[in-house]
Order: C-alpha cells, then structure tokens, then sequence
C-alpha cells in the first residue's frame, strides 16, 4: 500500500471536515491525523483525547447532531451497519448540498453488498470504504471477530481452540494499516473510483492464520472444536479497489502484537469442569437468592435512569449558578457530569423501554424517556456554550497562537449549542424564565453569527468608529458627540483603541457643510461638523454622516459606525461593579458615572483641550484591566446588559457592508427608519416615533422625564385620525437659570403621507405655519420669526417627519398634542381589519410609560390583538412602559 494522501504540509481546505463515528474507534484515529489539515468536526460518543483544532459533538442518539457548515469532507463510520437508511440518505443530502466528498466506511458483513448497491450511485462524490475483520498490536479490539479471538486465546490459553473444519477464509487487516488507508482512499483516489477493499484480496483461512499464531509463539497448540463443519465465507462480488495490494503482509503485523495477559478475555470455550459449576450455581445460591438478583436485574435499567437523572438535574442547576457567579471552570465541570449522566441515563431508557414493552405501558414512562432527552440536549448545549466563551475569551485577549482556528471552533460551538437550544424551546421544554433572559441574546447571535468573521478582522482588519454620545445633551442618533475612538480589530484582538476629543476633529475641517436647518437656526450654527453629525432620526443614516465627516477632517476611513451613551456606560458598571480610575483618584460606579465625568470633563474645558479623551481614556483602561484580573466576571449578567443595551437603543451598529447591515436595521439594532411589515387593503399599519433634540448646549437632559399617550379613531367612513400627547416634564432647579431651558426641537415621525391637522401647546391651539429654513432669509439683519409655530415638514421613504422647537422651563412640564389624519382609508365592509402600531424608540432615551386607545366602529369587535391589550366593546387599551421598539397589533372583525 502506498503511503497517505496527508503526508502534505500544505492545508487541504479552508472548510471543516465532519467525522461521524458513534462508537469513535475508528473516528478518533482519524480526527488525530486530520486535525493539523484543517479543523475537524468529530461527532461520537466517545470525546478525543487532543481537542486541539478538534469540534466535539457527542453522538446521543440514533440520529446525531450535526452542525450546520459547510463540510470539505465528511466521513462516516458505520462498523456494523446499524446506521438506518433515513440517516444515510440525510448524509448524502448534505454532502449533495455542500458539493463534499462523502466517505462512508463499513465493515465486512453479510449486509454490505446489499449497503453498497443502495448507496454507490446515489452520488457522484460518495466513496464506500469497506474493511475486513480489524486487530490491533495493543487490545482487543474486537471480541467476536475470529483474528481476536486467536489473539485473546494464544495469549491467555497458550492455545487455539478452531471452529468449524478450518478452512472458513477470513480478511483482517492491521488497525494502522486501516486508517492510513481511509486517508488515502479520500484524499489520494480518483472519485471515479467509488469502492474501496481495505482487507486482503484472496482472504486466508483459518487453519493458516492459526499457523501464523504457531510460527510466532512455537510452543501455542492448535485445537478443534468438537462438531466443526464447514462455515460458508461470504465476500461482496461488487467490483472494486484492493488498496493493500496482492501481498498484504498478515504475518509481520501480528508480529507486532504485544498484549499482557491482563487486558485479554478468555474468549475459549467453557471447560466441562466449568459447566458442570455452571449447572450447579442455582444450587450454591439458592433459588431466592437467583429470584431476588432476577427482579434487581429488572429493576436496574429503571433505578439507573432515575438516579442519573437526579444527578444531571442537579449538576445543570450547579451550572446555572457557575455561570452566573462567573465560574467557567467549574460550570464547565458540571457540564461535564451533567451530560455524561444524562447520556449513560439515556442508554438505561432504551433496555427499560424494551422492558416495559412487554407488558404494554410504555406510554406511562413517555415522560421519563423525554426528560432524559432533553436533559442530554441541554447538558451539551451548556457545555457547547461554555467551550465557545472559553475560546472567545481567549481570542479576543489575544491569548492564542492560533487565533482563527479557536474562533472557527468557538462559532461551531456556538451554533449546535444554538441549534440544541431553538430544538428544546420549539419543543416547549426550555422554562419561560430561561426564555425570557436569554431569548434577545440568542436572537443577536443567531442573526449575527455568519458576520462576526468579517465583523472581528478575520477577513482582514477591520477599523471602527465609536461615537461617544452623552444622552445628558440628547441628539436624534442618541446623544450630542463630545468624543470619539478609533477602534482596530484584527483576527479578534484589539489591535488599537484610541480615544480623541471631538473638537480635535472638527478643527481640522476646511471649508463649509451645510447643517441641518434646526441646527443652523436654532443652535445655531453656521456650518456642520462631526460633533452634529448625527441629527438624522436614522442612526444609520446619520453615522455615514459622521463616517464622511472623519474622513474629510482626519482622513481616516473606517467599516462601521458604533454609537455608545452613558446609559450603556451606566449597565455596564452595575454588572462589574466600581472601577478606580488611578490616574484621577476616582471611584466611579454606576450611581456616580455621570457626575463625575461632568467634573472631569467640563471643568475649564475649551475647543481643544484634553480634558474629556484623557479622562474616557484612563476609565477605559481602567475597566478594561479590571475585567481582566477579575477571577469571576459575571459573563451571563454582562451578556445580558449589552443586549438589553443593543435593544434599547444604548448601543448601536452602522456598517458599510449592505448585508451585515441589512441585518442590524432590520433587527432594530442600527434605530434605522425601516418597515417591512405586510401591506394588504385589509391591514392599517401605523407608525409612531417622538424624536428630540437638545439644542440648548446644556446637559439639562438629565432632569428630563416624558409620558406618552395616544389615541387611534376609525371612523364609520373608515377614515383614520389620531392624537398623539407627549408630556415633557423638566426638573432643573431653577437656580442654573437659562441654563436649566430644555430647548427641544421635537420631531413626530408617522406614516408616510400623515396629515398634520392641528398643534396644541399646554391645551393651546397654535397656529400653525410652514418653517422658514432659507438661512438668506432667517439671518438677514431685522428679521422677525412670524407669529404662529413654525413646522417643519420633511418626507422620508416610508416616513412623513413634522419638527418644531419648543421650549421648558425648569420645574415645568409642557403638553404638547398633535392631531393628524392617515392617508390610508379602510374599507369597514369587510369582515376584518388588522391594526397593526409600530411605536419607533429614540436612541438615548430611557423608559416611558405609553397610554394607546385605539377606537373602532361598534359593528366591530375585537378578534385578536398583543396580550398586554385589554378589549372592551369597541374599544381596546394599552398601557405600558416603552424601552425599545415595539409592535401592537389589535385585529377586529365584523359582528
């Protein structure tokens, strides 16, 4: 046989390979060869001993997890052909779709004719691998084979004990030999050749191998069994390739064979001596002694399911706790103990459900059978996730020599702990406590997974931009831009984080860009720079904004646009507790953060100086060193703040690739002005976004609070007309003067088209006017703004936008009522109408409480609507607590 395709240096792949081995034999000798090729996705019950670049999946039941890649090749090892032709046939499914080369290897049994008939032209990839009676130089690899049995009797007996007349031919070949041989049969073949003989061409009898025995061991005798007659040999008559050639040499391997005594069965037949100790044994023991280990034996598959159950149940409650404290290493433990006692728990289910067949009560312990299974599913999603953050926190310390393989294995991890935890919940296994804490982070990691190459510098460094936006001086995009960083990410790693001041930037910009109109006017400002680049309600509009401003000004071009407030700052801090920043002797926590930034950065502070970027500065490096020495980082409570930081609009994503960011926009995580709910003549969908913008160069927005109502009108015409109400109360003392105005330009963001019928100020009709926003006109000296409110109306692509500037007083709160008319009209003849409110929250802004009356015709009633929607007669009300993007729906239907 010529040596293996793998003696290369060269990679094969960029794509994993798969290696499916239930009892993991053969499979795990074929990981170690594989896994310096590529990364190796190895699903069986047995783990590998080297993990290294090696994806274990344990093989639970009948029908494997597989992870769902891409696979370069995939290789399935069935010895006994157990595997069902329904798992078969979803293997040559997936190797169809992946354009992989499939590699199913099978022992030599009288199936495997009918096995290879079945599968060798199904597929134009797929090569069958077939292997005589396997022996090893080390163990028994196999009791029941004839080879083994001469091994385990020469070694213990110093005698062969032959069956039949001698000269039944059997096809061993060396365990060595086997795998080296699976490798080139995969990888130095053509695909052409489809079949593949790992055995001997012409077999030897058993007479000759036992004289092979003999020349080895010249004192070994050689014995008959009594009755032998003459056993029928059965090879495939299928044409094919003998890879080990005419002159496989049988007796040099077992040359090789060195085995003590104590790791061989005696495998020879029962002495007559030790038959007649065998009849006696009822009488040694006695019968009720044989009755009472008769019924332990029945009763031992049910007491071993129950008991490592409990002891599954109870170490995936340690690895909740583990996790939550921070404890990686120990919940890993746990994880371990909870799935090996769930899996060994597992088999005692299948004799106890052949058990209980028997008497037919098998749908009494359906019960059992499914809590077992999903325990098992479970315990190995908690170990899959754990493995990945493991690896992922390696990565991203930069703690790796080998960064991209531990990320790919970290991401495979990911998805079949994902994969196993979207099966339970489909399935209603998974608690709704569990759900609701965890459900928002699986949906971001679901959605994002395929990305995070591109996004972590994998592909090539990537480079950010991190607006630091202080929702104190509130911003339409989240918060006035007082600083900004440049963040470098390569293969992982942070590769550079520097914090600027954004006047640094803005100083460099030569030339004049014209600001939005509200900004020239009522800021004012006569040109537009990075610190007011995002006023668009649109973050991700806005941040190309702010990405062109940086470039023009500072000629940095970067991949994305991160947008963080001190809101996220705040979440963060009350996961990880007080940090002291050493350079200034301060204990900021999460209380405090705000003021004493305020009194870092704002003291003295003029264009240009460093105040703010040193102070950002020194925090960051200071946080970043804490979580790092910190033994028992709360991860789960850290994951949980960024998602509910990403959902609230704390944190937000910009980029410049169309399909990561058709994912974040639609997702709500880049607060883009996006609706692709269904338009039928049937369905009303409405649109609500209140939008603010401090423009009073204060930080007043921190006494700011605001409640929000809403009422919805379908008249017996099926004309839509609403009022919407927001309260703005401002709590700034009184003594900071003009500097406690809010000076709010607020913006109504509604359905595209939405008439504007009326302004109400504090139950004051205003007269409305349409904006004067030539800046030739509002700056020429001796104007006088007219009287009346002037509104602003801007028409986005599935938006109509209406502004104006209103003004509170500290220790005042101001009404401000708009009534509008949809331009949709609904036809009330039909027998249903779907309501569908989808309510747009701006970035910066925390938690508001938010009334909806929605008003229908009383030939109408209620069908279904949002569950926190209360019906009564024709009408239906919500009240709730905005903090992120939501949907109402309230469908009614004819009476």
């Amino acid at each position: 046989m010529s040596n293996a395709a793998l003696v290369t240096s060269e990679k094969k792949s960029d794509l994993p390979i798969l290696v499916v081995d239930r009892d993991g034999n053969i499979g795990e000798a074929l990981v170690k060869e594989l896994k310096n090729e590529s990364l190796v996705i190895y699903v069986s019950k047995k783990a590998p001993a080297v993990l290294e670049n090696v994806v274990h999946v344990p093989f639970l039941r009948k029908i494997p997890t597989i992870p769902d890649n891409r696979y370069s090749h995939i290789f399935v090892v069935d010895e006994d052909i157990q595997l069902t032709d329904e798992l078969i046939e979803e293997f040559i499914k997936k190797a169809s779709l992946d354009n992989s080369s499939l590699n199913l290897i099978i022992g030599l049994t009288p199936l495997t004719k009918r096995f290879m008939n079945n599968c060798v032209n199904v597929y134009e990839k797929i090569r069958i691998i077939v292997f005589g009676e396997i022996f090893k130089n080390d163990v028994i690899y196999n009791h029941s084979s004839n080879i083994n049995k001469y091994i385990s009797q020469a070694n213990t007996r110093g005698r062969i004990l032959m069956t039949g007349d001698g000269t039944k031919k059997i096809y061993p070949v060396f365990f060595d030999d086997l795998v080296q041989g699976i490798l080139e049969a995969a990888f130095g073949l053509s695909e052409k050749q489809k079949i593949i003989y790992l055995f001997p061409k012409h077999g030897i009898t058993l007479l000759s191998l036992a004289n092979i025995f003999k020349k080895k061991d010249p004192e070994l005798k050689i014995d008959y069994a009594k009755g032998g007659q003459r056993e029928e040999d059965f090879l495939p008559v299928v044409d094919g390739t003998f890879l080990l050639g005419d002159e496989y040499n049988l007796e040099d391997r077992i040359k090789k064979i060195e085995i003590e005594k104590s790791a061989a069965d005696d495998l020879t037949e029962i002495k007559p001596s030790e038959k007649d100790s065998a009849e006696d044994l009822g009488k040694v023991y006695g019968f009720k002694t044989l009755l009472a280990l008769l019924v332990f034996l029945i009763l031992l598959p049910l007491i071993a399911t129950v008991l490592f159950s409990l002891i599954g149940l109870g170490s995936l409650y340690a690895v909740k706790g583990s996790i939550e404290s921070g404890n990686l290493p120990i919940s890993k433990t746990f994880s371990s103990v909870a799935s090996g006692s769930f899996a060994i728990a597992q088999d005692s289910t299948l004799v106890l459900t052949e058990e209980i067949s028997m008497i037919g009560q098998e749908d009494k312990f359906s019960g059992l059978n499914s809590f077992v299974s999903s325990g098992e599913e479970i315990s190995v999603a908690a170990l899959s996730l754990i493995d990945a953050s493991d690896k992922l926190k390696t990565v991203l310390a930069g703690n790796t020599t080998n960064p991209a393989a531990d990320f790919s294995n970290a991401t495979l991890e990911l998805k079949n702990a994902l994969y196993l935890y979207n099966k339970q919940e489909q399935e209603g296994i998974v608690p709704k406590n569990i759900t609701d804490k965890l459900g928002d982070s699986v949906k971001i990691v679901s959605s994002t997974i395929d990305f995070w190459q591109d996004i972590f510098g994998f592909n090539g460094e990537r480079t950010y931009l991190v607006l630091f936006q202080n929702n104190m001086e509130l911003r339409p995009g989240g918060g006035f831009i007082g600083s900004y960083a440049i963040l470098k990410v390569d293969k992982g790693k942070i590769a550079g984080f520097n914090i600027y001041d954004v006047y640094d930037a803005d100083g460099q910009l030569k030339g004049h860009v014209e600001p939005p109109y509200p900004i020239r006017r009522y800021l004012p400002s006569m040109h537009w720079f990075l610190r007011d680049s995002n006023f668009n309600p649109d973050f991700s509009k806005g941040a190309v904004s702010s990405a062109l401003f940086l470039n023009t000004e500072m000629h940095q071009a970067v991949d994305g646009v991160v947008g963080v407030d001190l809101s996220f700052v705040k979440s963060i801090l009350s996961v990880v507790g007080p940090v002291k920043v050493t350079d200034y002797n301060q204990t900021v926590t999460a209380d405090n953060f705000f003021q004493v930034a305020q009194v870092q950065t704002q003291k003295d502070f003029f264009p240009g100086s460093a105040q703010k970027k040193d102070f950002l500065t020194s925090f960051y490096n200071s946080l970043e060193l804490k979580m790092t020495d910190a033994k028992n980082v709360p991860y789960l409570s850290l994951m949980q703040a960024v998602t509910k930081a990403i959902y609230e609009k704390h944190i937000l994503f910009a980029f410049n690739n169309q399909s990561e960011q058709a994912t974040f926009s639609v997702n709500g995580w880049s607060s883009a002005l996006v609706d692709e709910r269904p338009v039928s003549n049937s369905t009303i969908n409405d649109f609500i976004g209140i939008n603010e913008a401090n423009l009073g160069g204060d930080k007043v927005n921190y006494y700011v609070s605001r409640n929000v109502s809403q009422t919805v009108n379908i008249d017996s015409k099926g004309t839509i007309s609403e009022d919407l109400i927001e309260s703005v109360k401002n709590s700034a003392p009184t003594s900071l003067g003009a500097s406690g105005i809010y000076k709010n330009y607020l913006r109504f963001i509604l359905p595209l088209n939405a008439n504007l019928l009326s302004v109400q100020i504090d139950g004051k009709e205003q007269v409305v006017i349409p904006a004067i926003t030539d800046p030739a006109v509002y700056e020429k000296t001796g104007f006088i703004a007219p009287q009346g409110l002037e509104v602003q109306k801007d028409t986005y692509p599935q938006n109509t936008i209406y502004g104006f500037l209103v003004n509170i007083q500290p220790q005042a709160t101001l009404s401000i009522q708009i009534n509008y008319s949809l331009a949709q009209q609904v036809n009330i003849s039909q027998p249903e109408i779907d309501y569908n409110l989808k309510i747009f929250k701006q970035p910066g802004v925390d938690l508001y409480p938010y009334d909806l009356t929605f008003n229908f015709p009383s030939s109408f009633k209620v069908l279904n609507s949002s569950s926190d929607v209360k019906a009564n007669g024709s009408e239906a009300t919500l009240s709730t607590q905005i903090s992120r993007d939501r949907e109402v729906s309230v469908d009614v239907t004819a009476k």
